[in-house]
């Protein structure tokens, strides 16, 4: 099992526009990803099979209508971590 190391850092982020190419640039997806959570679930289900290490940085830096609308995505992350504990690490670093 290969293991990959990801930071998601949404520090500068502004607006909602920015939260999925945070993630995007963060886990290297390919151009043609879609920025919604159905997406974001499929890119985590294609990672199945190697040791994932996702830092998630700078959410405490968002606004709290930013940090509101993350609250679901982040949720994304917790489940995939959930599921396979063994593929998946999150840390989340403010």
């Amino acid at each position: 099992m290969n293991t990959y190391y990801f930071t998601i850092d949404f520090t500068g982020v502004k607006d909602y526009d920015g939260i999925y190419p945070a993630i995007k640039k963060g886990l290297e997806l390919p151009d043609y990803w879609g920025e919604n959570l159905d997406a974001l679930w499929d890119g985590l289900n294609e990672m199945v099979c190697d040791d994932n290490r996702i830092e998630i940085r700078g959410v405490k830096t968002l606004s709290k209508s930013l940090q509101d609308y993350l609250e679901e995505i982040l949720d994304t992350f917790r489940d995939k971590e959930k599921e396979h504990p063994e593929y998946y690490h999150i840390t989340f670093v403010d």
